[in-house]
């Protein structure tokens, strides 16, 4: 059964830009190098307009967009951004302020219901290709953050290409000497009432690649299943998540793991589990 939707979608993809969030990889407080995507969630056929007239006026320029957030981000080259959640939202809110500048205050919840942003910080972990941030945010959310509201729709995580070297396996040679085990961790957030804290993801995966380090496994699904245990008791160690009245944010966890080495004549071979939170002990 073929899937359909409705909304109509202006992009912006993998803008290069530089930008102090935090600490870095080394803990050292700099600019590092960033990527932001950027998707406009319009109404049902509004692109219907540009699409007869052939004239951009008649859309959300995506050039004139851009300029917008280098902008936005520009200004905080100073102070920077205490993570990089904030920097999305931040990001977020120029966007709606630009469509709003385009279609009017009156008509932005109606064209634009909703903005997806999503950031690639490429040198943010040491074992990973990439750690990425999704944040998917309506226009309702962003009337009511303007206006000092508290609550945060939840996040989607990424962490690609996490180089583990394991002891894994059940033939004799693999008992010998670890093997390269390529991870793909992918955090769910929960929506959450306060915005106090951050979910300290390099933490996680630290402590991960430590209980790997000194662990041994037979199969893919012992390494994934450790793996999701390990990433949830780090986060509840994170000293906003002590509290009943503020769990930690992460809701589900989808953990990926391919061994490149195990077939000779394949890439790899993989298990990939999801868990929620109440699924695990």
């Amino acid at each position: 059964m073929s899937s359909r939707t409705d909304t109509d979608i202006v992009s912006l993809n993998a803008l290069h830009l530089a930008a102090t969030i935090g600490s870095d990889h080394w803990h050292r407080t700099r600019a590092q190098p960033i990527e932001l995507s950027l998707h406009l969630h319009l109404a049902p056929l509004f692109l219907d307009a540009p699409g007869r007239s052939d004239n951009v006026a008649d859309s959300l320029h995506y050039g004139h967009l851009a300029k917008a957030v280098e902008k936005r981000v520009g200004e905080r080259a100073e102070t920077g951004y205490a993570s990089a959640r904030a920097l999305l939202e931040d990001v977020t809110d120029a966007t709606f302020e630009f469509a709003e500048r385009v279609v009017g205050a009156s008509a932005v919840r109606e064209v634009v219901p909703a903005v997806r942003a999503a950031l690639s910080l490429p040198k943010q972990i040491l074992l990973a290709g990439d750690f990425q941030i999704e944040l998917t945010t309506d226009c309702l959310e962003w009337v009511s953050l303007s206006l000092g509201a508290r609550a945060r729709s939840g996040a989607i995580v990424r962490v690609m290409n996490l180089i583990l070297p394991v002891l894994i396996g059940v033939n004799p040679p693999e008992r010998l000497a670890k093997q390269r085990v390529v991870t793909e961790l992918t955090f769910f957030e929960a929506a959450s009432i306060s915005p106090d804290g951050e979910v300290d993801y390099p933490a996680i995966v630290q402590q991960i690649a430590m209980d790997v380090e000194r662990s041994t496994y037979l199969t893919l699904e012992k390494l994934i299943y450790e793996i999701i245990q390990t990433a949830y008791r780090a986060s509840d160690a994170h000293p906003d998540s002590n509290s009943s009245t503020n769990p930690s944010r992460i809701d589900s966890i989808t953990v990926r793991c391919r061994k490149p080495s195990a077939l000779s004549f394949a890439d790899s071979s993989g298990v990939e589990m999801t868990r929620r939170r109440r699924e695990t002990s």
